[in-house]
């Protein structure tokens, strides 16, 4: 059903304290997990708790909506069957991103998966990640990675562009 923790009244403050401290790690542990690079790889996830089932069946909605630009947050919620409220605390709890924070992140980093093949346009990658607007495009990629896309695209090392994919995830 979503809980986390049960505690019944009287209640022992260590125990209360103890909890606390538990569910805090388990947080930390799960915003770390979807923070690595390895998010955007579908056979690395192994869900088992209720949030991770939640993120991951909204990390699949988006990458199966990737290039539509109308792909908004009331679509996500309805796919997923929450509130808008409740989407929005739920993934501000675990990841501390909005969920349009979250829809764009993962969209940027698949246009980085596609820069990646210099044959690919970055007017194309664009459209293919759900955006209309390139200025816009280029305004994301370069706060997400620091760099425009046509100079990730241009970069000759795959190891400078993981690190730096690494550095700058979600």
């Amino acid at each position: 059903a979503g809980i986390d923790s049960y505690l019944t009244k009287p209640m022992d403050m260590q125990v209360l304290f103890s909890r606390i401290e538990s569910l805090l790690k388990k947080r930390n542990e799960i915003h770390k997990k979807f923070n690595t690079g390895a998010f955007l790889e579908p056979n690395k996830i192994v869900t088992t708790s209720f949030d991770e089932k939640v993120l991951s069946k909204a990390k699949a909605i988006v990458e199966n909506h990737l290039s539509d630009p109308e792909l908004t947050v009331k679509v996500l919620c309805d796919e997923l069957g929450m509130s808008n409220s409740m989407l929005y605390r739920k993934i501000k709890g675990l990841l501390n991103l909005t969920p349009n924070e979250f829809i764009r992140n993962i969209r940027l980093r698949k246009a980085a998966q596609l820069l990646e093949d210099k044959s690919i346009h970055i007017s194309e990658v664009a459209y293919q990640t759900g955006f209309n607007d390139l200025s816009y495009f280029g305004v994301c990629f370069k706060k997400q990675y620091g760099v425009t896309p046509s100079v990730f695209q241009k970069e000759n090392s795959n190891e400078k562009r993981d690190v730096l994919i690494s550095m700058r995830s979600i």
